[in-house]
């Protein structure tokens, strides 16, 4: 059963849908909700349970915004619909926020989390400081799982799985699954997704001592800021903060407006109604229809491949399917990680399935390309000549081999596959074959 935490976020994220569904905007519903939390009862992450939450303080306490960050952002039902007077947005204190002006609105359960964020942001590129002028805040909280963005509280809140580097603080991590982990079980498809640089996975290398590395972890957070800044910055652009009355709320301000989403799908929308209805399964937890069940990967190719999404998930809804272009550009621009996407069978192992279709490097497909380049014209905050120019010279995507295996297909024109053995954990996490957003 759906926990009391999940069923709010669901019925928050769907109140805002509503609104966007009465401007012909909304898409196929789930996505960005807000895991709303419950009263806090406890100081020790290791003894919350449902439906109670980890206690949470300000990573500075020397903020002007250390007394109000939990109260706004992260503390159970008393949590507060804060006025802008109390908590801004960045980017209305700032048009150039620096390092130390994010971390002014850092709200975390330990403080190691702040520490390991500070240290990530020193590397990650400046355009992302930009992005943070979206949010009121950023919570990083042991029992945050997943990832997400809230239009209710204007922050975003991050799983700690994504920045620790020691095993101790590895140990104050949630174990619990995400709750969308078996929605899409009854049905005969799978539609998997990988980052790929040199014919290899994006992982985060484990050391002996069981530490990770910094420099491991940069393109790791840097997908999943670049998802849910997506999404902040879609809510709430820099251009609609100048005139906002501090007498608002964030979620007041933010369902005040159009949503960049919308204009942007308008433009570059999707017609698979199929793929909509079949996402409301495998994202909201729909009952699949008899005729759902039935279908098999192969019956889906066209449906996928002719269309301009850049992975299943695109399906959701308008805004998962911004944020997830716009974080497929970045990962490439800034990192040099292409992204696979594929139809297979359903199977236990995503290398297990067998391809009906796939394709690496979908930003250049005929499809997707001119939806790639308007989510940067939606979305990036700098000058995007340099992002359209990279774009623009991509070559075309590589097809992968049908009625072969998912994991075979991930070195592409090698003459070995050795993502058919299971990866040794010691040395390598697979944390996105793990671990979801929103």
């Amino acid at each position: 059963m759906m926990s009391r935490r999940r069923t709010l976020a669901f019925a928050r994220w769907l109140a805002i849908c509503i609104i966007v569904s009465l401007a012909g905007a909304c898409g196929g519903g789930g996505g960005s909700g807000r895991a709303a939390a419950a009263p806090i009862t406890t100081n020790d992450p290791t003894t919350s349970a449902e439906p109670q939450v980890v206690n949470t303080f300000a990573y500075q306490a020397s903020s002007p915004y250390a007394d109000v960050l939990r109260s706004c952002a992260y503390a159970g039902d008393a949590t507060q619909a804060c006025r802008l007077s109390t908590l801004p947005f960045l980017g209305q204190d700032t048009a150039t926020p620096t390092i130390d002006d994010v971390l002014q609105r850092v709200l975390v359960s330990h403080s190691w989390m702040g520490d390991n964020l500070r240290t990530l942001l020193e590397q990650l590129p400046s355009d992302m400081l930009l992005m943070l002028r979206s949010i009121t805040s950023v919570v990083i909280a042991s029992d945050i799982r997943p990832a997400f963005y809230d239009p209710a509280t204007g922050a975003i809140y991050l799983d700690s799985d994504f920045v620790w580097l020691t095993e101790s603080q590895q140990s104050v991590v949630t174990q619990e699954e995400d709750f969308r982990t078996n929605f899409g079980d009854p049905l005969q498809f799978s539609m998997p997704w990988r980052y790929v640089r040199d014919n290899e996975r994006l992982t985060v290398s484990v050391n002996p001592d069981g530490s990770r590395d910094p420099s491991s972890l940069l393109p790791i957070l840097g997908f999943l800021l670049y998802h849910e800044l997506a999404h902040a910055v879609d809510f709430m652009p820099q251009a609609k903060m100048v005139d906002l009355a501090t007498t608002l709320s964030a979620e007041e301000a933010i369902v005040s407006g159009v949503f960049l989403s919308s204009s942007w799908r308008a433009q570059n929308d999707l017609e698979s109604q199929e793929l909509v209805n079949l996402a409301l399964v495998s994202f909201r937890g729909e009952t699949p229809t008899q005729d759902q069940q039935e279908l098999l990967p192969d019956d889906l190719v066209s449906e996928f491949a002719n269309e301009g999404a850049i992975q299943y998930y695109s399906y959701s809804n308008q805004f998962e399917d911004l944020a997830t272009m716009f974080e497929t550009v970045m990962m490439m621009f800034h990192f040099d990680f292409e992204k696979d996407t594929g139809i297979t069978d359903n199977t236990e192992f995503s290398n297990d399935g067998i391809v009906a279709w796939g394709q690496r490097g979908r930003l250049s497909d005929q499809f997707a390309y001119g939806r790639a380049v308007a989510a940067v014209q939606t979305l990036y905050p700098g000058d995007p000549t340099a992002v359209e120019s990279f774009l623009a010279a991509l070559p075309a995507p590589i097809e992968m081999a049908p009625s072969t295996t998912w994991g075979d297909n991930l070195q592409i024109g090698s003459q070995t596959n050795a993502d058919t053995e299971q990866l040794d954990k010691r040395t390598q996490d697979d944390i996105l074959e793990r671990r979801r957003i929103r």
